[in-house]
C-alpha cells in the first residue's frame, strides 16, 4: 500500500499533501495549519489520518479529484451527496479500497449519510459504543468496523508535558452544544474545588495549542458530557498525563474505565481515592499513557488500516 487519500465533502480545512510527517497545502504547497492543529506538523482527528501515509486530505468542495493512483480511500459523504456520491469516487479510483468514516456527529442528515456510507467497500466507526455501531449496521446493512483517530503521542507529549504541576482541576467546558454537553460540570468541578479546597481551572481557549498549554499545568481534568462522542479531551488529557473524571465518552471507557460517567457521589468517591493516595494516582495514569499508545497511538492505528486494507 502506498497511495492514501482523505476525501471529505464536507470542511473548512482546504485539501493538503503530508510530505515527510508535514502537512502542505495542495494548490501552492505552503505549510498548512489551522486553530485544530500544531503548526503543520500534526492534526486533529480524521485529519490526522493521512500522516500515517504521507498521504492526501480532498476537500470535495475545494479541490478537483487529483489524479493519483490511490490503494486506500477513507471517504466522508454528509451532505453532499448529489454532487460526491460514492459512485463518482469508485468511477474515478476503480483500484482503490474505500471506507467509509464519520467526521461530524450533530447536524447531520443521517438518511444521506447511510446511503454514501452503504456504498462503500467497509464502513469504520470512530467510536467502540455498541449503540453506534448498531444504529449503522441496521441502516446500511453492513459491517462496522471500529477505528480510532490516531494521535501522534510522542510528539504531543514532548512538546507539552509538564513535570510541574499549578492547577488541580482543569474543568472542561465543551464548546460544542454546550446545553447538552456542559452537563453538571461546571457544578461539580465548584464543588470539588471548595470542598477539597483545590484549585480550578475554568478556561475556554480558541486553538488547540492553547487548550494542551492549559490543560497540562493540571492534574485532574473534569469532564461530564453524557453524550456517546469519541472523546477527544480524553485522549489528550492521558498523553499528557492528567487523570480524566467523569463523562461517556468512549475515549473515557478505554483509558479510564473506573472514573466515567456523570454520577456525583461516585465520582466524589472516585477523586477522593485518588487525591489521597498518590501511588494509586500514579499508576491509574501510567496505566492511561499506555493505553492511549496502544489504542490510539500512530503505529497503532497504522497497523489496523494496513490489516483492513489486506483483509477486505
Amino acid at each position: 500500500m502506498t497511495q492514501f487519500g482523505m476525501f471529505v465533502d464536507n470542511s473548512k480545512q482546504e485539501s493538503f499533501k503530508v510530505t515527510e510527517g508535514k502537512s502542505y497545502t495542495l494548490s501552492d504547497g505552503l505549510p498548512y495549519s489551522t486553530k485544530n492543529s500544531i503548526e503543520h506538523y500534526t492534526h486533529m482527528s480524521i485529519f490526522q489520518y493521512p500522516f500515517l501515509f504521507d498521504g492526501y486530505f480532498i476537500n470535495l468542495k475545494k479541490t478537483e479529484l487529483p489524479d493519483v493512483d490511490f490503494d486506500v480511500i477513507f471517504l466522508t459523504i454528509e451532505k453532499h451527496y448529489d454532487e460526491f456520491s460514492t459512485r463518482q469516487i469508485q468511477k474515478k479510483y476503480p483500484n482503490a479500497k474505500i471506507f467509509g468514516v464519520l467526521k461530524e456527529i450533530y447536524f447531520i442528515d443521517e438518511r444521506l449519510r447511510c446511503k454514501a456510507l452503504a456504498e462503500c467497500d467497509q464502513i469504520l466507526i470512530p467510536f467502540s459504543h455498541k449503540y453506534m455501531h448498531y444504529f449503522y449496521q441496521k441502516n446500511t446493512g453492513k459491517e462496522t468496523i471500529w477505528l480510532p483517530h490516531p494521535y501522534d503521542i510522542d510528539y504531543l507529549n514532548n512538546k507539552f508535558y509538564k513535570q510541574e504541576r499549578t492547577h488541580d482541576i482543569f474543568a472542561y467546558i465543551s464548546p460544542t452544544l454546550p446545553e447538552l454537553r456542559r452537563s453538571n460540570t461546571e457544578q461539580f468541578s465548584n464543588y470539588i474545588s471548595n470542598k477539597y479546597k483545590l484549585s480550578i481551572k475554568h478556561v475556554l481557549t480558541d486553538t488547540w495549542p492553547e487548550f494542551m498549554e492549559e490543560i497540562s499545568t493540571c492534574k485532574f481534568l473534569f469532564n461530564l458530557d453524557p453524550t456517546l462522542s469519541s472523546g477527544n479531551t480524553g485522549i489528550q488529557a492521558a498523553l499528557l498525563g492528567l487523570h480524566t473524571l467523569g463523562g461517556n465518552n468512549d475515549s473515557i471507557t478505554h483509558l479510564f474505565p473506573n472514573s466515567c460517567g456523570t454520577n456525583f457521589d461516585q465520582l466524589e468517591e472516585i477523586f477522593s481515592r485518588l487525591n489521597s493516595d498518590n501511588s494509586l494516582y500514579l499508576n491509574s495514569i501510567q496505566n492511561s499513557y499506555q493505553l492511549v499508545n496502544e489504542i490510539y497511538g500512530m503505529e497503532s492505528v497504522k497497523s489496523k488500516i494496513l490489516d483492513l486494507y489486506d483483509k477486505y
